[in-house]
């Protein structure tokens, strides 16, 4: 299931927190790039959480800021929109 996104910068760490769900404390902690720490569930394996530390002076850097991670982005207003047309007929995905 696509889950929404939030985004929480913490000032005081420098540290960029982007997550699908509140972190607890079962996650398991890998660093999956330069100073990027994934927070994995522990019974699927699931990204749940993503935290780039020292963000604020990733910004000011010269190269691209790539984080190690794929994504699919959907607007969950657009896919009920196109679900509910699916349904009535109204809309042809071809």
């Amino acid at each position: 299931m696509d889950k929404k996104l939030t985004f929480r910068y913490d000032r005081q760490g420098d540290i960029l927190y982007i997550n699908t769900c509140p972190s607890y404390s079962e996650q398991e902690s890998e660093e999956i790039g330069d100073e990027i720490v994934a927070r994995v569930n522990p019974k699927t394996g699931e990204i749940e959480n993503i935290e780039v530390l020292f963000f604020s002076t990733r910004l000011f850097r010269t190269e691209i800021f790539d984080l190690p991670i794929t994504a699919h982005f959907a607007h969950s207003r657009l896919a009920a929109d196109r679900t509910s047309m699916s349904q009535s007929g109204k809309y042809d995905n071809h």
